[in-house]
């Protein structure tokens, strides 16, 4: 666990502030922060001094907590997502090596750190990686809890895993519920055979038919039922008792629950949007989010790449024995959230990151069998790496279409994916052709030439495509005090973070008008287009300070003595 604290330590935070706040999420979720400490309100979230209602409020606390002792900058607003990744990945390392399957951990909490997928969403400052720590540190304790002997112990870690999982509620509503519960149905399935597999697909049936008719009713019976079978699967499966689940539902009511009361007082109306709306998981429709039933395996395959070719072992070793338990609970926990967001959000890929934790503790079971006896499986192991490549050099985007990325961030350099496999292979190759098992080196090198080269190298190759901070240092340095910009049709919500709100929405002509026609000079941003035409339509002195960034740029506005912006059509 302490080689994979100081490892993630030494991945994740350097250079958090390589890259500037990338639009529209990282912007959002960071001013709200800000705003809400401003503001001194902590209950509902703030946005452009109006209520956000879209997320509950964990993460929003979490960022305001970090500005307070960092400051109000990039590091700090990514800080939360970089030190629960760590310690999700060292909470996974401790639950194997608890169990005395130290190498097997060891191996896993790297490919958890180095997957590609965890390594962005440790680096953005989103509700994703807080969502996805909060249920691996869950999934880590659930591994733990067999080898808790003593009484007293094992009700502190069963109490740990609801408060995880009331945390994960908090950052997610209703996600941060309704995943655990996938996963221990998934579970069940593997656990007890054509009995769980009917229960599940039940509950699939109802739930997809529900989705796809944005179906209050047929959403409630799935619920209901998988209630049911969650509460007979942890009782008959896991042995927990009727009075321990009743006190975990108890409990994990209590930490949720005074929120809701809380932002019920305050914005009544907002909540109940967001608690029906949401609470049923109609927030959008699935029609909304269509896509091939294997986007999700794909997405998360290529996110978890390369150790995701070597989790196929893992996966085989759950599905054709029983003999190891901890491979079933991965290997279930995989499978029900892979059906959830199959079946509910397809094409969501910035949450896919919660599968991460199942997949790298796959790939840790199927490392050290890969290395320690060479049989049969290395050969799916093989398929799958390279339909991986094939699939990586056919669309790059594949790779990384999570976390509101649409671009790959291999798409720079596609041979930075090749060095990182090669260099995984040489590395587990020469250890079993030595006879020695030196995994520490084994997973720390490979590591830090992976996670290195992305966070260091490539990620801050992206923010001329993915950040506006370059331009808006340009405005800050150009203006004089107080002097506003005005955003141009849709502006870019990183806007407000780096110059303190001083932007004005432009969505109109005759806002464009009203805005030129105050004296001084006025700042403008925007796409190249709308700023063409809004050139064309006004005239005066422009001048392009900006082009840098391949979709908006920024131009200053100088009137000519006299002239005074015309009305469109005039």
């Amino acid at each position: 666990m302490l080689v994979l604290l100081l490892l993630g330590l030494a991945l994740y935070l350097p250079r958090l502030s390589a890259s500037g706040l990338w639009d529209p999420w990282e912007p959002r979720y960071a001013q709200a922060a800000r705003e809400m400490a401003d503001a001194d309100s902590w209950i509902v979230p703030q946005y452009r001094l109006d209520s956000r209602l879209n997320k509950p409020p964990l993460t929003y606390w979490l960022i305001a907590l970090a500005h307070s002792a960092v400051g109000v900058n990039e590091t700090a607003a990514r800080l939360p997502s970089a030190l629960l990744a760590v310690l999700c990945a060292a909470s996974l390392g401790f639950a194997f090596a608890a169990r005395g399957r130290p190498l097997e951990g060891l191996v896993a909490g790297a490919a958890l750190l180095t997957g590609p997928q965890w390594l962005l969403l440790g680096r953005f400052a989103t509700p994703d990686m807080p969502l996805a720590s909060f249920l691996g540190i869950a999934l880590a304790l659930v591994l733990l809890l067999p080898s808790v002997a003593a009484p007293r112990h094992r009700r502190v870690v069963q109490l740990t895993i609801v408060v995880s999982i009331a945390a994960a509620a908090l950052t997610d509503w209703p996600r941060g519920l309704l995943l655990p519960a996938w996963g221990v149905l998934g579970w069940s399935a593997l656990r007890w055979g054509w009995k769980g597999v009917t229960g599940i697909t039940a509950v699939a049936a109802l739930y997809h038919a529900g989705q796809l008719g944005y179906s209050i009713p047929l959403n409630v019976a799935s619920f209901v039922l998988a209630a049911l079978l969650l509460a007979w699967s942890l009782h008959a499966c896991a042995g927990l008792s009727l009075r321990a689940l009743a006190v975990g539902a108890v409990v994990l009511f209590v930490l949720v629950a005074p929120w809701f009361f809380l932002a019920y007082q305050a914005e009544p109306e907002g909540m109940k949007i967001f608690t029906y709306k949401h609470g049923l998981n109609l927030g959008e429709s699935v029609k909304q989010h269509t896509g091939p039933y294997s986007y999700v395996v794909r997405v998360v395959a290529l996110g978890g790449m390369p150790w995701s070719a070597v989790a196929v072992i893992g996966l085989l070793a759950a599905l054709r024995t029983r003999k190891d338990p901890m491979a079933g609970v991965l290997a279930g926990v995989w499978i029900g959230t892979t059906l959830f967001f199959t079946l509910s959000e397809a094409q969501m890929g910035h949450f896919y990151g919660v599968m991460q934790p199942a997949l790298a503790g796959l790939a840790g079971i199927g490392t050290v069998s890969l290395v320690r006896k060479l049989d049969w499986s290395v050969v799916p192991a093989a398929l799958t790496a390279l339909a991986i490549g094939l699939v990586a050099w056919k669309d790059p985007s594949r790779i990384l279409e999570t976390a509101t990325v649409k671009r790959s961030l291999y798409g720079v350099d596609l041979s930075v994916a090749a060095l990182v496999v090669l260099a995984w292979v040489l590395v587990l190759v020469a250890a079993r052709l030595l006879r020695r098992e030196s995994w520490v080196l084994a997973t720390a090198v490979p590591a830090v030439v992976l996670a290195g080269t992305l966070g260091f190298v490539v990620v801050p190759q992206l923010e001329p495509k993915k950040s506006l901070r370059p331009m808006w240092n340009v405005y800050l340095e150009d203006r004089e005090e107080g002097q506003p910009i005005g955003a141009v049709g849709q502006g870019k919500d990183s806007g407000y973070y780096y110059s303190d709100n001083a932007i004005v929405r432009l969505k109109r002509s005759d806002k464009i008008r009203a805005f030129l026609s105050d004296p001084g000079t006025k700042y403008l941003i925007g796409t190249s287009n709308a700023l063409k035409q809004t050139i064309r339509m006004f005239p005066g002195q422009w001048e392009w300070l900006d082009r840098s960034h391949p979709t908006h740029h920024l131009v200053r506005y100088e009137p000519h003595p006299g002239d005074q912006p015309p009305v469109r059509g005039k």
